[in-house]
């Protein structure tokens, strides 16, 4: 089992602004279940795209470093 979860951006702010999610408090709730999924899916990957505005990569790739994950960059506008 694996699971391929969209981290998208290294804070909060900056998730909000790609994702527009339509609940408060998202991006927590969105770690959480990192936290949550990995006392029962052997491998997680947290995924963000290279190229979405003020969004840093290695962040991103420290913070599934601390959550235990792994972690995936994705190109903006490339399909794979």
């Amino acid at each position: 089992d694996a699971l391929s979860i969209s981290l998208t951006a290294h804070n909060e702010q900056l998730y909000i602004k790609h994702c527009r999610p339509p609940i408060d408090n998202a991006y927590q709730s969105m770690l959480d279940f990192v936290r949550a999924a990995r006392k029962h899916v052997p491998d997680i990957t947290l995924t963000a795209i290279e190229g979405l505005d003020e969004v840093d990569m290695s962040a991103c790739a420290d913070i599934a470093k601390k959550l235990g994950v792994k972690f995936r960059g994705r190109i903006l506008d490339e399909v794979g």
